[in-house]
């Protein structure tokens, strides 16, 4: 197994037992940004393989204040699957996670896929609906500290919409 293999095993199994792991950028100082988006698609690749099926792309830090805060000057992402969805009324378990935290969101529902450069306009056209949504984040590391690598990993998505 391969050190970004190493990584997504670590991580989806301590998402899955609700046990927090050290920060793989401190033990790791090479891992970059690029390796960390790898490590997310195999821990997702690993989802897949149990079931999940994909609904949906989270985007993170969108706001320049939130950047500014956390120290980048960059977008993040990540995929959602249906295990990620919790619907209005659903239970959901604290201890699922390690160092739960809920944070206001707004989701957009798309009608159609986005491919290459769209426009303002296209990217519009693109969306059937808009609503709120609660996101409950949570951190596999220690601490709920982590760089801008680890933060592209860090979080199992739980949406109620």
């Amino acid at each position: 197994m391969d050190r970004l293999s190493g990584y997504a095993e670590k991580l989806d199994t301590a998402a899955s037992t609700a046990t927090a792991v050290s920060q793989i950028s401190l033990h790791d100082a090479a891992f970059t940004v690029e390796e960390a988006y790898s490590v997310q698609a195999q821990s997702i690749a690993r989802r897949y393989a149990r079931g999940e099926s994909r609904i949906g792309i989270k985007m993170g830090l969108t706001s320049r204040a939130k950047m500014l805060q956390v120290g980048v000057d960059e977008v993040i992402w990540g995929r959602l699957t249906d295990k990620m969805l919790l619907n209005e009324g659903g239970h959901l378990a604290k201890s699922a996670f390690v160092h739960p935290r809920i944070e206001p969101e707004i989701v957009f529902l798309m009608k159609k896929e986005l491919k290459g450069r769209v426009t303002a306009l296209q990217a519009l056209n693109a969306v059937e609906a808009i609503g709120p949504a609660m996101e409950v984040i949570d951190s596999r590391y220690e601490n709920f500290k982590f760089a801008l690598s680890s933060r592209v990993i860090r979080k199992p998505l739980f949406f109620s919409c």
